[in-house]
């Protein structure tokens, strides 16, 4: 009986020695799955082997993968935003079953092509008479920044001859494009016309310039005029000759008077105008900030007032001030206040001015390191935009954005 009971105890033993390692058994190879899945599921997307992409491009988040299976894109067709240069970070949604997982992909935004150069193939002067090689050039560049051609080749307009001379324009990223053009210097067809040998030359006694200016429109103070500028010339046979030598355009903004009570009216009318400009600009903003996943920012109506009032004081005074003083000499935020716009917390402004669209004026700000910090602040909740197009200023456009908490 007691060899029967012992027995009994030592086969209870063995059993629930088998059945512990049965357990363990399967906490290992769960285990051992779970590790083999997670592996399994960063391997599943396979991005493409080149993830280079020309600045200004259009593409989407799809581009950037070969094969994904069968896991979920989430967004497939969320636009990836290439308007800077440089290396920026991704963030691919996707779907593995129930579970919901982002992963992150390096791409380079790069700018390999020419700029193109719009020109006449052949200009004409006479000897001694100069002209302006570069006036009727432009230049375009898909990376939508401002370029200037200037001439290669040597030349006189005090000699006469045909030279071949050259149009050259370089981006930011090195890419030079020439373009041939011939200038002709002619001989001056002569003027001066004699009877006999007994007639007297007429010959130039004194020459002089002079200028007038026609006041085009008058606005918040500000002055825009035509300068015309003339040369006069004097003869020895007492006639006289006045030619047009130049006409431009002129601001005075020493009588400028523009405060925020009158500038309101005009800066409401222009919110409602760049409507989609100021969306397209905070979309920019915006993904920036996903990138170091900061929150979005909400795009506010009266902050969008006041930077456009910001935007008309630098349009009317023909000056970015990098200190951020307004006209009257106060601080850019005092705008807020004069709007009765409630601010508790952290409060920025960034400006700038020439940039002709809003992707060229994020690149700049992108490109500026207290700018793009403002940009990326995580604190900051809320953003105003403005934006004023004033043709005769030495810029064309002024720009400005307000972020607050």
């Amino acid at each position: 009986m007691k060899k029967k009971k012992i027995l009994l105890i030592s086969l209870i033993s063995l059993i629930s020695i088998i059945f512990g390692c049965l357990i363990l058994g399967l906490i290992i190879f769960g285990q051992y799955r779970n590790n083999n899945s997670n592996v399994s599921s960063n391997q599943e997307i396979i991005f493409q082997k080149d993830l280079n992409f020309e600045i200004n491009s259009v593409i989407k988040v799809e581009d950037l993968i070969e094969n994904h299976r069968d896991l979920e894109i989430l967004n497939n067709d969320e636009l990836i935003d290439t308007s800077s240069l440089g290396e920026k970070n991704i963030i691919v949604k996707y779907r593995e079953g129930n579970v919901e997982t982002k992963k992150k992909v390096l791409i380079k935004i790069v700018d390999t092509e020419e700029p193109t150069i719009e020109f006449n193939k052949e200009l004409t002067t006479e000897k001694g008479i100069s002209i302006d090689l570069l006036e009727n050039v432009k230049v375009n560049d898909n990376s939508k920044e401002e370029i200037t051609a200037f001439v290669e080749g040597e030349y006189s307009f005090d000699k006469e001859g045909e030279y071949t001379l050259k149009y050259v324009a370089i981006d930011s990223s090195g890419n030079r494009r020439e373009e041939e053009f011939i200038l002709k210097v002619n001989k001056k067809a002569s003027t001066n016309t004699s009877t006999n040998n007994n007639s007297n030359t007429k010959k130039l006694i004194n020459k002089e310039t002079y200028e007038e200016e026609t006041i085009n429109k008058e606005k918040y103070g500000t002055k825009f005029l035509t300068v015309k500028t003339y040369e006069k010339r004097t003869y020895s046979d007492g006639s006289v000759e006045t030619k047009l030598i130049s006409t431009k355009n002129k601001m005075d903004t020493s009588g400028y008077n523009g405060n925020t009570e009158v500038l309101t009216s005009e800066a409401k009318k222009i919110v409602e105008e760049n409507k989609t400009i100021y969306e397209n600009l905070l979309r920019l903003v915006n993904n920036y900030r996903s990138e170091v996943e900061s929150e979005p920012l909400t795009l506010d109506y009266d902050l969008s007032v006041a930077a456009t009032v910001r935007a008309l004081e630098m349009a009317y005074t023909n000056h970015l001030d990098p200190n951020h003083t307004r006209p009257n000499g106060e601080d850019c935020f005092t705008v807020l206040d004069e709007l009765k716009i409630n601010i508790s917390g952290a409060v920025g402004e960034n400006i700038a001015a020439g940039q002709k669209d809003e992707q060229a004026v994020a690149i700049a700000w992108r490109n500026s390191e207290g700018h793009y910090r403002n940009m990326i602040k995580p604190t900051y909740k809320k953003i105003g935009l403005g934006m004023v197009k004033l043709s005769g200023t030495s810029y064309g456009i002024f720009w400005a954005q307000i972020f607050t908490s």
